[in-house]
């Protein structure tokens, strides 16, 4: 998609930041949207058009 207006790219760029987890009644959100988040300024710091990913532990390793 052309961005004409932009002093930095002919184009528009985006950065994505992914989290993904295990799903764990017993955990909150908050973990993975702070992996999330960091993904997304890792993307941002390694440049235009990335994809950075994170795999969240949600719940210690349980034993039997």
């Amino acid at each position: 998609m052309a961005h004409p207006a932009s002093t930095v790219a002919t184009h528009v760029t985006i950065s994505i930041g992914v989290a993904t987890a295990w799903p764990d009644a017993a955990a909150g959100p908050e973990r993975l949207v702070a992996a999330a988040d960091r993904a997304l300024y890792a993307a941002k710091a390694h440049g235009r058009n990335r994809v950075v990913g994170r795999k969240v532990a949600l719940a210690k390793a349980r034993r039997h």
